[in-house]
């Protein structure tokens, strides 16, 4: 396989303010044919406040998966220690965070029974923050078949437990997030065709009371390759029990 490993440094020199570093490696390491791959990066920082005290961190992220075959997958990492920061250098979204990621997927490209071919995927992630709170929780399952006249179907169901936001006090107490769940659903026809059309629809509730549901539909038509027409007309109700 093609693989790389790479280093970089930089260093922040202020004349009429603190100084800053950081660093890193990266890297992407494929085998057997790219069939099996392994990346990620990790890095440093040293920076000082306003009050001139020292700040270091350390930020990493590693990805093992399988890339091939009827039978994939993906184990994901991440962390950012509190005080890893990189703002000198451009935008950073949080920190205080580590993350794990863990994805699996069947699939069938020949065609069998009804199906042309077929998907089945699932999996599970959840966040945490360095003082022991759980951010996120969650799991999936999805599946996606084209029939044999190549219209499509894809159906997807997910749950989400409780968490806490510790971003939006701006350091006070936490916020709860209730537990959510949902389905989704789609229905496809024949996009290559002149006429073609789909429908689909979303409905999900959460702990608290909330609820939601949409659902939408399309036609498209082609009368020529120069031009086409698109009619989609849509349906969302929202229930927020907060308000």
């Amino acid at each position: 396989g093609s693989s790389h490993v790479g280093l970089i440094a930089t260093v922040l020199d202020r004349r009429l303010g603190q100084d800053a570093y950081a660093g890193g490696a990266d890297w992407n390491l494929k085998w057997r044919n790219n069939a099996y791959e392994f990346w990620g990066q990790a890095a440093f920082s040293r920076a000082d406040d306003e009050d001139g005290k020292q700040r270091r961190g350390l930020a990493d992220m590693m990805v093992l998966g399988k890339r091939s075959g009827w039978l994939r997958g993906e184990l994901w990492w991440e962390a950012f220690s509190k005080g890893f920061e990189v703002n000198d250098l451009g935008f950073q979204w949080r920190n205080n965070y580590y993350q794990s990621w863990l994805w699996l997927q069947a699939r069938k490209d020949k065609p069998w029974w009804i199906f042309r071919s077929s998907v089945l995927e699932g999996g599970r992630w959840g966040m945490w923050n360095f003082d022991g709170a759980t951010l996120e929780q969650g799991m999936f399952a999805e599946t996606r078949n084209q029939f044999r006249n190549y219209w499509w179907v894809e159906v997807e169901l997910f749950h989400r437990l409780r968490g806490w936001d510790d971003l939006d006090t701006r350091g006070g107490p936490l916020i709860a997030q209730p537990a959510r769940k949902g389905f989704q659903f789609e229905l496809r026809s024949d996009d290559r065709k002149p006429l073609s059309a789909f429908f689909d629809g979303e409905w999900g509730s959460d702990s608290a009371g909330s609820n939601w549901s949409e659902l939408g539909a399309g036609l498209t038509l082609r009368p020529s390759a120069r031009l086409e027409l698109r009619c989609r007309p849509g349906y969302k109700r929202y229930f927020n029990k907060a308000q």
